[in-house]
């Protein structure tokens, strides 16, 4: 489905999800509602939505729970309890910079929280592709595990493109979601559909002792 360019070392493996699960405010089938999705691709972009029909057929092929709600109170629903035996990853693309401030604020304090709560034998992680006014989307990882440790991973086309897999480790500290770069007004009143788009995830994974 995807064949992005790929620069740096992508590291081996493949993970094994043992449970998934997430969020909208309106949740959307990929069967029933494939041709509205299809509908917000641009008409002069037809890679874009090649790759999208063929998302929508594995979403169909492989559906993945979907809760409709907010995505803060749902979030610390999930983290209320660790999984002891898994590896506990919160990921969300493109999402964050949609959020109300006090959304952003509690689903930092939710990851914080649980983070605390994490280790050896039920870490958790927090993974993000995120616009933060470089080019693409920053890729950044935390990671609980009994201590905190945070990593830039590198950059990523919003669409698949490209891939600058350039992991570094940072010093560890501030918030999982940091307040959004402010915006025109009119910017923010014409992005407010999409909050009704935006998912997060909690996926699980077998421990394996960290590097």
């Amino acid at each position: 489905m995807l064949e992005p360019q790929i620069r740096g070392a992508i590291p081996e493996g493949e993970p094994k999800v043992a449970d998934r699960r997430g969020v909208d405010l309106t949740p959307l089938d990929p069967r029933r509602d494939a041709r509205r999705l299809q509908a917000y691709c641009w008409a002069d972009q037809p890679a874009r939505l090649a790759r999208l029909r063929a998302a929508l057929a594995i979403a169909a092929d492989h559906p993945a729970p979907v809760d409709q709600g907010d995505a803060a109170a749902w979030l610390a629903a999930q983290l209320r309890d660790p999984v002891p035996g898994r590896l506990t990853v919160v990921f969300h693309t493109v999402a964050a910079q949609y959020f109300p401030p006090e959304a952003r604020a509690a689903c930092s304090d939710s990851l914080l929280r649980a983070g605390a709560a994490a280790g050896p034998d039920a870490p958790l992680a927090h993974l993000a592709m995120e616009a933060d006014g470089g080019d693409g989307a920053g890729l950044t990882l935390t990671l609980w595990d009994g201590a905190r440790r945070d990593w830039d991973l590198g950059r990523a086309d919003f669409h698949g493109r490209w891939i600058d897999w350039s992991p570094q480790p940072r010093a560890p500290g501030g918030l999982p979601m940091p307040p959004a770069a402010s915006q025109p007004a009119a910017t923010r009143k014409g992005c407010r559909w999409s909050l009704r788009s935006m998912s997060w995830a909690a996926a699980c994974s077998p421990v394996r002792p960290a590097p």
